[in-house]
């Protein structure tokens, strides 16, 4: 999905109030205050379910653990740190 027109003319439109702020927020890119990283396609066949570095996924987002490991070189910026935000 890609947009034709400026986020700042989406939120100027604004027709249903939901982009709104409070008057006394301040309105900034995302990635002025945060580090953005998409999500990595890992090869499937380095699955494991017992050995490598855990792997979230999709499915493990809402639990406490995850099942799956990946047995093959992560890049360092993939690993979470705690107090991550995962979205």
């Amino acid at each position: 999905m890609s947009f034709t027109e400026s986020l700042e003319a989406i939120v100027t439109r604004n027709g249903n109030g939901l982009l709104s702020v409070a008057k006394h927020w301040q309105r900034v890119r995302l990635s002025d205050v945060a580090t953005i990283l998409n999500g990595f396609p890992f090869p499937s066949s380095k699955f494991s379910k017992e050995r490598g570095v855990p792997l979230l996924r999709i499915r493990d987002v809402l639990r406490d653990r995850t099942e799956a490991f990946f047995d093959g070189d992560v890049e360092p910026a993939y690993f979470l740190q705690a107090g991550d935000l995962v979205v």
